[in-house]
């Protein structure tokens, strides 16, 4: 027996609540009853716009398309619509196609508000073909027109946005002031999102900035009982804290950008280089990983890696007594039991140290602002380029705009294909521009950030824990500037590669001739003695420098 597939089609809330899912299902069922068709309704496509494809792109039609071509949908098997605009309200050359390859793939497609049966042999009947563009046209000219008149309503909004606000609803860090109808700040709730921007760039996490506003108490302001990292996320990602607002149209899937973003719409609560620099700092966390302990233990989290298997390497520590074995750093890969064999503990407080004398001594920090800031006009030059870039391809994507009403129906397929290239391309341009932006924030903090950081970190004796912790955290986000990797390696040396190029290593040998024919590298030796010729050297018992100068 043939299978009769129904299918139901709403786009909006009102339909959802009202009766017309019961009305067309009893439809369905009633025609299967009388034309001898087993009855299916399990294809239906509940909040999905036909308008610009939505059910044929993503929802149950298109899926139930696939199966008819590909044959497991048996052909004469009947598709059930209450009509046409159900199926389809695209352009009417889209629709036209979407209607023929279901009646090609062999499916009968019913109207059951106006009792049409098309088959692919009616449908060389012309009047037939005729009823069937009609309907299609008029349901989409009807949705033309309403998302025109939506869009009317939308852009008379824009218009006067600097004078009456577009919507009452605004984040929760601002409120509409009914008596003027003008948008201002919660001042204490935009400190808040200050305090969250602050936080982050000096190297605290998402975890450490809700556990400190749920210890002080302070009030989440959304309906929940405490703060959640989820939404410190959106804060930090919300463009509205520089003022922008976004105006969209359509719902859930279909919910896109109604054109450019309004600048200055709202209150500004901070400005782009700390959004920017929040950005890269959230980025650059994502990617190091690793507990921090209550000190903000390892001071190289994110830099540390095994030279044999690449592996990141994990603080352990065994408790602050030297004889259990104090904190040390091992690869990651190597005490997980997998991968890798080398098992070399390095013992942290004397790696620690040498890497504070390394940066006070050896990185020199006029130096190293002066490269920052090469790299930062490097940086802003290259902005500046690629904005011209996007002014270009705004340019071109209006002529070919304009050749869309101009040419013929020959030569739209190429000028489809460049225009379409051109907007791919705009993406790629605006999407490094976003990312210059970030870059340009991180080089302009970076530059003076790590002298400060030192000084806070060798200074940190009679702090609290919250305080060194803050201090800590943020000599390590300074450091990774200037430090790209530090690799163990299984033999016990340990070289850094720094940002610009230079090398420092670290030995535990006393034959040390391979290192002194780079004269950019600085020599270190863990565990000898004092007599060694280098200019440091460590020892294991105390864990103390002993510097000694560069003959």
């Amino acid at each position: 027996m043939r299978i009769a597939y129904s299918y139901i089609r709403m786009s909006t809330p009102e339909q959802l609540r009202g009766d017309s899912l019961r009305r067309q299902l009893t439809a369905s069922e009633e025609w299967c009853r009388h034309h001898g068709y087993v009855f299916d309704s399990s294809m239906r496509d509940l909040g999905v716009s036909a308008y610009r494809g939505a059910n044929r792109l993503r929802g149950a039609l298109g899926r139930f398309i696939e199966l008819a071509e590909s044959g497991e949908i048996e052909p004469g098997s009947a598709l059930l619509i209450e009509s046409l605009d159900r199926l389809s309200r695209e352009e009417i050359l889209t629709a036209l196609g979407l209607f023929t390859r279901l009646l090609s793939a062999g499916v009968e497609v019913i109207t059951l508000a106006d009792g049409q049966h098309y088959t692919r042999e009616s449908i060389n009947n012309v009047g037939n073909l005729v009823i069937s563009l009609f309907v299609m046209a008029r349901a989409h000219e009807e949705s033309a027109m309403k998302s025109h008149r939506l869009s009317a309503a939308w852009a008379a909004k824009r218009s006067n946005a600097f004078t009456a606000p577009l919507t009452s609803r605004v984040p929760h860090w601002l409120r509409l002031d009914r008596g003027t109808n003008r948008i201002v700040e919660i001042s204490e709730r935009a400190q808040i999102v200050r305090e969250i921007f602050k936080s982050i760039t000096a190297g605290l996490g998402r975890r450490r900035i809700i556990r400190d506003l749920n210890e002080r108490g302070v009030p989440p302001f959304g309906s929940g009982q405490m703060w959640h990292e989820s939404y410190v996320s959106k804060i930090l990602a919300n463009r509205a804290v520089l003022g922008e607002y976004q105006p969209y149209t359509g719902r859930g899937r279909d919910r896109r950008p109604s054109g450019d973003p309004i600048q200055h719409y709202y209150p500004v609560i901070i400005d782009e280089q700390m959004f920017y620099l929040a950005q890269a700092a959230s980025s650059a966390r994502r990617l190091q990983g690793g507990r921090r302990g209550q000190r903000f233990s390892n001071l190289l989290m994110g830099m540390g890696r095994c030279a044999k298997c690449g592996g990141t390497m994990r603080y352990v520590n065994k408790g602050a007594n030297p004889k259990s074995g104090g904190p040390y750093l091992v690869c990651s890969h190597a005490i997980a039991g997998s991968q890798c064999d080398h098992r070399r503990h390095y013992p942290y407080r004397g790696i620690e140290a040498i890497f504070l004398n390394i940066i006070s001594e050896h990185i020199d920090l006029v130096a190293a602002t002066e490269v920052e800031r090469q790299k930062l006009a490097e940086t802003t030059r290259e902005n500046a380029a690629l904005n011209a870039k996007l002014a270009e391809q705004d340019r071109a994507i209006e002529n070919y705009t304009s050749l869309f009403e101009l040419a013929d129906p020959e030569s739209l397929g190429p000028i489809q294909r460049r225009y379409t290239d051109i907007l791919a391309q705009r993406l790629e341009t605006q999407m490094r521009i976003e990312e210059l932006r970030g870059t340009a924030a991180q080089r302009s903090s970076a530059s003076g950030d790590l002298d400060d950081a030192l000084f806070g970190v060798l200074h940190q004796a009679g702090k609290s824990t919250e305080e060194q912790f803050v201090r800590r955290a943020r000599f390590n986000q300074a450091l990774r500037h200037h430090i790209q990797v530090i690799e163990f390696t299984p033999s016990g040396y340990i070289t850094a590669l720094l940002t610009d190029g230079e090398r420092i290593s670290l030995t535990n040998t006393q034959n040390h001739e391979d290192f002194k024919k780079d004269m950019r590298v600085a020599e270190y030796v863990i565990g000898a003695a004092a007599d060694n010729g280098l200019d440091h050297w460590v020892d294991q018992q105390t864990w103390n420098t002993s510097p000694r100068p560069i003959s």
